[in-house]
């Protein structure tokens, strides 16, 4: 580390982004995972590869470590329990943006899951099979019933997904193959609970989970994110959802 940044300052950096990106504990029965440095460093450098590009190895010294310089110039460092930025993505000003606690969530999300999480989910989703424990839905309407307005799905809305139920003899051909099917092993991933940009609050659930089939076939691997609360300003790559959603229902928001 150069010689001529101040030697108090222990050359960290993260951007200060970092600190936004922190999720605020969720009032868990246990606390969160708090990160090591070198947790935190490998997280900076998957999640914001445009600041941390690559990798590097870690420097360490009594009390601090950091990484850097990046190509981009960028330092992201640790002294004791707080997490300092430094470089061209601060301004080149130090600047202390948390402490690795802080970071816990975004680092170890499954470690923020609430105790009632799992348990929520699983019957969640136990709902959505007893709609096919012994025929299709009637209706499109009520096949999705369970989803979010602005749901998401391999490029599916829930509006399109209602409509080639209601008129496409062979989408509920296809569909029939769920009849009698189970989510299984379901696991929570991460859980995150945040506030939309107009005020509203919004809770996402990530799951996985094992779908199988009355044949005894099955589909490993599975994903989906819920939500409960308001899916305002929610977006996809077919743009910004118009018709948001709030209720304390817990919904599939697709993929």
């Amino acid at each position: 580390m150069p010689t001529t940044i101040p030697s108090h300052a222990r050359q960290f950096a993260l951007t200060a982004t970092m600190g936004m990106l922190a999720l605020s504990p969720l009032g868990l029965s246990a606390a969160p995972r708090v990160p090591t440095a070198n947790e935190l460093f490998d997280w900076a450098q998957t999640s914001l590869p445009t600041v941390f590009p690559g990798t590097q190895a870690s420097v360490v010294a009594p009390g601090f470590s950091y990484r850097g310089p990046y190509s981009t110039g960028n330092y992201v460092g640790v002294e004791g329990s707080t997490v300092y930025v430094l470089g061209p993505a601060t301004g080149n000003a130090l600047q202390a943006v948390g402490a690795l606690g802080d970071f816990a969530c975004s680092v170890h999300p499954s470690s923020c899951v609430s105790s009632d999480t799992p348990a929520k989910a699983t019957t969640f989703l136990a709902g959505l099979d007893a709609l096919y424990a012994t025929g299709l839905p009637a209706t499109g309407a009520q096949a999705y019933a369970h989803h979010d307005t602005c749901y998401f799905h391999n490029g599916a809305t829930r509006a399109s997904e209602v409509a080639r139920f209601d008129t496409d003899a062979e989408a509920r051909a296809n569909l029939a193959r769920r009849v009698g099917a189970r989510r299984t092993d379901v696991e929570v991933l991460a859980e995150r609970n945040t506030t939309n940009a107009d005020g509203s609050a919004r809770r996402e659930i990530d799951v996985r989970y094992n779908l199988s089939f009355a044949d005894g076939m099955v589909q490993r691997g599975l994903t989906e994110t819920l939500i409960q609360g308001s899916s305002a300003g929610t977006s996809t790559v077919a743009g910004a959802c118009a018709m948001a959603q709030n209720s304390q229902d817990l919904r599939l928001l697709g993929n």
